[in-house]
């Protein structure tokens, strides 16, 4: 079963650094947080990587992550999903508010962006892609 659609972010997609950006900024990042989410917290994590998403940040080892927006509202997706494959027609709908993004290479080139700050400095690898399925953040099981 799907989660239902999150809205899609309302801000530029190349604006830099959105996990520091002032809380005036004009990006509404928890808007597309799941109802679940909004009553239990605004902190999640993964292994060492935790985002605060009323915040905007992200870190993993203490490292603060500098995400574009859409890379943001990815990881919070991803993170509201972890250790469940995400496939890229969900994450086009949830995400991106559109299907046909899926096939387009928008989603590939956002999760290498993401990818590249995550699973960086000799860290275990957290952000996976699992053939033919899509993407998972977390252990790969065995």
């Amino acid at each position: 079963m799907d989660d239902p659609p999150c809205p899609a972010p309302s801000g530029p997609p190349n604006q830099p650094d959105a996990t520091v950006a002032p809380h005036d900024s004009g990006l509404d990042l928890t808007a597309r947080v799941t109802p679940a989410q909004q009553a239990g917290g605004d902190v999640l994590a993964v292994g060492s990587l935790v985002i605060d998403v009323k915040g905007r940040t992200a870190t993993r080892e203490g490292r603060t992550l500098k995400l574009l927006p859409r890379q943001f509202a990815l990881l919070v997706h991803l993170m509201n999903h972890a250790n469940r494959i995400v496939s890229r027609r969900t994450i086009a709908r949830d995400v991106w508010g559109d299907e046909t993004a899926m096939w387009t290479n928008v989603i590939t080139v956002t999760i290498n962006g993401l990818r590249k700050e995550i699973d960086r400095d000799g860290l275990p690898r957290l952000l996976h892609t699992v053939r033919g399925r899509g993407y998972l953040l977390g252990e790969l099981p065995e």
